[in-house]
């Protein structure tokens, strides 16, 4: 089972290299799972990457997006097992 990892979100802009106001407007949407410490947004690293996949799958390559599907499942691939038992 994978657990939250947070990052702030100027940190997440620069690591993903996308805009901070781009990032604001995911959170709006609720695409991304977040938490306001005071004035500061934390981001749930894991929402963030699946929001930048599903928001760019289509500019990847079939090999790429084929490879990050597998990697996502070999993640989840306990949790897989115990819905599926």
């Amino acid at each position: 089972m994978t657990t939250k990892q947070w990052i702030g979100i100027e940190e997440a802009a620069t690591k993903y290299q996308v805009s901070t106001r781009r990032i604001i407007t995911w959170c709006e949407r609720q695409e991304i799972i977040y938490s306001e410490v005071g004035d500061y947004l934390m981001l749930d690293e894991n929402s963030l990457t699946d929001c930048l996949e599903r928001n760019i799958r289509f500019s990847l390559s079939e090999e790429e997006h084929k490879r990050r599907m597998d990697e996502k499942m070999k993640e989840n691939e306990e949790e897989f097992f115990y819905f599926n038992h």
